[in-house]
């Protein structure tokens, strides 16, 4: 049964590997993930994740916002990133949430699953 967990290091090579066959699959860009394709240390990314979900040092432009892996079976099959408020960039270009499948796992319903959970933690926020 795959489950919504908050990203740590112990998902390094699993997230490479979700980065790896999105962009065999040819896309260019991975919704949902964070950021985390921009960087080469997955180390430095987990870091700038848990100053992005508490809101503190945060790049210009952005806002507080959580990011979620959904997996199973030791695979990350899914991300999603749950922004706390918009600006006026992400109320005409992004929205809440972002989010993406593992290419070779779309249409069996884990992007409405992983959807359903993260609504449920915004209804306890």
């Amino acid at each position: 049964m795959a489950k919504l967990v908050y990203p740590d290091y112990q998902h390094e090579s699993m997230m490479k590997d979700y980065l790896q066959e999105t962009y065999a699959f040819g896309e260019k860009y991975v919704n949902g993930d964070g950021g985390c394709q921009f960087y080469q240390d997955y180390h430095k990314w987990i870091k700038r994740e848990k100053q992005n979900h508490l809101g503190i040092n945060l790049e210009p432009g952005f806002v507080p916002a959580t990011t979620y892996f959904y997996l199973e079976n030791d695979q990350i099959v899914g991300t999603i990133n749950l922004r706390h408020c918009l600006n006026n960039c992400l109320i005409n270009h992004g929205g809440h949430i972002g989010y993406s499948i593992l290419p070779s796992m779309r249409k069996k319903g884990y992007a409405t699953a992983m959807l359903k959970e993260v609504i449920e933690i915004c209804k306890r926020w």
